[in-house]
């Protein structure tokens, strides 16, 4: 299950520090890298996904009210493009 877990709970060992400072940042209305790959793991399992990730700060009376994280699977994609490159 999904519900009531942190985001943090998903981000591979080697990335959360980071990606949490990232959200921190963010969180706090400072500047944030706008978007990085960040690598994931399955639910349902160890395997590895890297993705885009972009943060949104949703303000009101200039307090932040939200913080969303858009996460796409970009793995195939970096797979194919390191191919090319062989």
């Amino acid at each position: 299950p999904v519900l009531g877990r942190s985001i943090l709970d998903f981000v591979h060992g080697q990335d959360r520090s980071a990606f949490a400072e990232r959200l921190a940042r963010s969180a706090r209305g400072e500047p944030a890298c706008a978007a990085a790959h960040v690598r994931f793991v399955r639910a349902d399992g160890p395997d590895l996904r890297v993705g885009d990730v972009d943060l949104a700060r949703i303000e009101s009376g200039g307090e932040a009210q939200q913080l969303v994280v858009s996460i796409r699977d970009v793995t195939e994609r970096l797979a194919s493009e390191q191919a090319l490159q062989v």
